[in-house]
């Protein structure tokens, strides 16, 4: 059984596969902006800070195997985020909007987040 943040408890790939795929569907955000079943956190982050911030320029970057994580683990995340919507805003500011688009993942799922 796979526990899944933003949906809850899932009992198989095939379910989440499905899952993954109504979000895909129903997903408002832009062609460039995949979502990979087999990288879920990195596709929510993905998601909420495109929605969020609408950035001219996003790196998702999993870090997870850099630290002591199991493989294949979404723990560990760097962001590169380049948003008009931090136009003469300080950089605590800036790490505030992104800590708040991500609120419910750092909550559950993200152990440690680099923001650049």
């Amino acid at each position: 059984m796979t526990k899944l943040p933003f949906i809850g408890y899932c009992t198989n790939r095939f379910t989440i596969s499905r899952l993954f795929s109504r979000i895909t569907k129903m997903s408002t955000v832009s062609e460039s902006v995949a979502h990979d079943v087999s990288k879920p956190v990195e596709s929510i982050i993905r998601h909420k800070l495109t929605s969020c911030l609408s950035p001219v320029h996003l790196e998702v970057i999993n870090e997870s195997y850099m630290h002591n994580a199991p493989k294949g683990s979404e723990s560990h995340f760097k962001v590169v985020v380049v948003s008009e919507k931090f136009e003469s805003l300080p950089l605590i500011k800036r790490h505030r909007l992104v800590n708040e688009a991500l609120q419910q993942e750092l909550q559950t799922s993200i152990h440690a987040l680099s923001i650049s």
